[in-house]
């Protein structure tokens, strides 16, 4: 039975939504160059992702980026 690796500490939960004046071209080609992984569109112009936390800022170019917030145990 194959072992499952534990969860890349730097992997984010995020928000994004694309700045003013961007393409949705850009947006792609940013998000790729940020290994911006499972995109998922909430509604038109936002999106939820994961993304490693240290590759953000450079994304932020393109787009307001919010990490989304860890959920703790009860």
């Amino acid at each position: 039975m194959a072992q499952r690796s534990s969860p890349d500490p730097d992997i984010v939960a995020v928000y994004i939504e694309p700045s003013p004046g961007v393409s949705d071209e850009q947006l792609q080609n940013a998000m790729k160059a940020a290994k911006v992984t499972d995109v998922s569109s909430l509604v038109p112009g936002m999106f939820s992702a994961r993304m490693p936390a240290s590759n953000i800022e450079a994304l932020k170019s393109v787009a307001d980026v919010e990490v989304m917030q860890r959920k703790l145990p009860r």
